[in-house]
Parts: structure tokens; sequence; C-alpha cells
């Protein structure tokens, strides 16, 4: 049996979270089409590095909703998400 594995590489900190997202979702979709079943993305790729309890918070009030995002769109791909995330 062969397992196909797409990695994804970002430089999560250049842009925005929404951005960071997106780019998950449509990379998801190309590793899909590209026979892969499992897509691994960088250590907190929506948020890049987290300075400060606040951003930390922040980052965790928002965590739920990407993971939602991501469940979304790995169900509609066929495909698994790996996503480093706080908590």
């Amino acid at each position: 049996m062969n397992l196909k594995i797409a990695l994804g590489q970002i430089n999560p900190g250049s842009k925005s979270v929404a951005e960071n997202v997106k780019w998950a979702i449509e990379g998801a979709a190309l590793a899909a089409q590209q026979g892969a079943k499992i897509l691994c993305l960088p250590e907190l790729f929506p948020f890049g590095l987290l300075k400060g309890h606040s951003q930390v918070e922040t980052a965790a009030a928002v965590t739920v909703d990407i993971l939602d995002i991501l469940r979304e769109n790995a169900q509609s791909n066929d495909i698994a998400i790996m996503a480093g995330l706080p908590y």
C-alpha cells in the first residue's frame, strides 16, 4: 500500500491569519487532487510566532473556528490535515 503525504510550507508571520487559512484550504484541495491522503502543515501555521500572553489568548480564541474550517475542508477533499495549533 502506498500513502502519499503532502507537506505545506509557509512563512505564517508574513500574512494575516485569514490569508494563511485560505492558503491551507487551497493547499489541501491541491494536495488531494494530486493524490495525497495527508497534508502536514507547519506548527502554528495560521499565526506564526506568538509573542506574549495576549497573542496566545487571541490565537486560542479563534483556534476552534480554524479547526472547523479545516475539518470541513478535509472532509470535502477526502484528505487528513495535520495542523499545529495552540491548545
